[in-house]
């Protein structure tokens, strides 16, 4: 496992995890946590102090879930509780029907109720989140019709309270809304979402990114945060680091005792 710095320097990590196929799902309060396998290990990893928790993920139905699952991670801020938010999907049905949170402290996963979901035709973009706050952000979408009946996709984002543990709906206002890169994904910059993706011209495509500052239910305020021409291939640096897609993760990093109480363990 290697981590790369500013200066774009290859700096490997000093870990025990030595896991091949584990894809970052978030960070937040310098723990970084990672999916194992089909979807069957959540891992919490403190780089700090080298330390990790593994916990097993209980599946619901019998339907085939695993393309179906989108994981969110975030360390409720009030009581320093790192938690992880699994939402599924009915492969043959629309909407989700099963979200359950694991609490570390609890060590014991609960299934949210309905009322607590948002509406079942969003779907929730997997690998993409931010989190701010009490609050975690992913991009969305939803298949919808227009007045002449011809099929779309509308764009979104659905933020999750950590401590009522509710999901919110948050429309994107209509001036942002006819700017702003689809499909986009989503990341934190200090107490902002930031949205980011490709906008196309009729000259050279665009990668735009937006801040939004928002409380969880609305975005109050946005502004253009960049808008970079897409370089030419002989214009890329090759850092040299070869992996599947999704195993990326870019993340601001800051040193945490959380876990110290922990044993390096599965549960």
């Amino acid at each position: 496992m290697t981590c790369v710095s500013e200066n774009l320097t290859i700096n490997p990590l000093d870990s025990q995890l030595h896991l091949a196929a584990m894809i970052p799902v978030g960070n937040s309060s310098g723990l970084t946590c990672f999916m194992y396998g089909t979807n069957m290990m959540a891992i919490v990893w403190n780089p700090s102090i080298r330390k990790y928790v593994g916990i097993f993920i209980p599946f619901y139905t019998h339907q085939i879930e695993c393309s179906k699952i989108c994981f969110g991670f975030s360390v409720r801020p009030d009581i320093l509780d790192p938690t992880i938010v699994k939402v599924s999907y009915l492969v043959f049905q629309t909407g989700f029907r099963y979200v359950s949170v694991f609490p570390l402290n609890t060590l014991t996963w609960s299934r949210l109720q309905d009322f607590q979901l948002s509406r079942p035709s969003l779907r929730l973009k997997r690998k993409s989140q931010a989190v701010v706050g009490r609050f975690i952000y992913w991009a969305s979408t939803e298949k919808l019709v227009s007045p002449k009946r011809v099929p779309y996709k509308d764009y979104t984002l659905v933020s999750f309270d950590m401590v009522t543990r509710q999901f919110h709906i948050i429309e994107i206002p209509s001036l942002l809304k006819v700017v702003m890169p689809t499909p986009f994904s989503v990341c934190e910059l200090g107490n902002s979402v930031v949205i980011s993706g490709m906008f196309m011209t009729s000259e050279v495509p665009l990668f735009f990114g937006w801040r939004l500052d928002a409380d969880g239910t609305s975005i109050t305020r946005f502004s253009n945060l960049f808008c970079i021409p897409t370089p030419m291939a002989q214009q890329f640096v090759n850092l040299g680091i070869d992996g599947n897609a999704g195993s990326f993760y870019i993340s601001p990093h800051k040193e945490s005792l959380l876990l110290i109480n922990h044993l390096d363990r599965a549960l």
